[in-house]
């Protein structure tokens, strides 16, 4: 499940199995850790669980990003195509809209370990694709009738009152049921979190943007 992406290619006069060797080589000196597949080199990187729970409080290191690394012969010579993305999995909206130059100087720093070990020019900081996966579309879909601030409001309100509801409903007929109810109601914040987070997200993507400014 891929949302945002980055792509690079380039050819080199150099055997294919060398480069790939060396191209992995220096991924795992560079404290990642490739794996070979049968389509080329994988990378996997950062922690999603942390990333998840504390953002980016411990650095932008902890973006959970990958690279894929194909390295083949064509009549020019040797192609490497590289593509960098965040594995996130789904987003509340369809902008991630905070940490995105953090994001885009992740994965543009791992498309440039790609062209060190292949003996090519750094690409300066470039900015991810962003490419919406079946799950965004569902959320977008859900989000959509929430346009303003009085039908979130009305949405958590339901949220938690079904959750009350059902809470209720299980402490009278399960054994288990004041367990069952906890976990309703913390399955109700979490919805209700996510509503919230979704609607800032959206308002601070319609909102006019400031000028950018150089990274490099």
């Amino acid at each position: 499940m891929k949302s945002y992406t980055m792509e690079d290619s380039f050819t080199v006069a150099e055997d294919a199995d060398l480069l790939s060797g060396r191209i992995a080589n220096h991924l795992a000196a560079v404290g990642l850790r490739p794996n070979q597949t049968q389509n080329g080199i994988e990378v996997r990187a950062g922690s999603d669980t942390l990333f998840r729970l504390l953002g980016t409080l411990l650095g932008f290191r902890r973006f959970p990003v990958g690279l894929e690394v194909v390295v083949r012969s064509d009549e020019e010579g040797t192609r490497v195509i590289s593509s960098a993305y965040d594995r996130l999995g789904w987003y509340v909206t369809k902008k991630l809209f905070w940490g995105e130059d953090n994001l885009n100087g992740r994965l543009t720093d791992l498309l440039n370990e790609v062209r060190t070990a292949a003996g090519q020019p750094m690409l300066s900081q470039r900015t991810a694709a962003f490419n919406p996966t079946h799950a965004d579309d569902m959320v977008s879909r859900f989000m959509k009738p929430v346009d303003s601030i009085w039908r979130l409001i009305l949405a958590c309100v339901l949220v938690f009152a079904a959750s009350f509801g059902l809470s209720l409903v299980a402490i009278w007929l399960l054994p288990a049921g004041e367990v069952i109810g906890n976990i309703l109601r913390g399955i109700a914040a979490v919805i209700s979190a996510l509503l919230i987070l979704a609607y800032a997200g959206r308002q601070t993507s319609s909102s006019p943007g400031k000028p950018q400014k150089s990274i490099r």
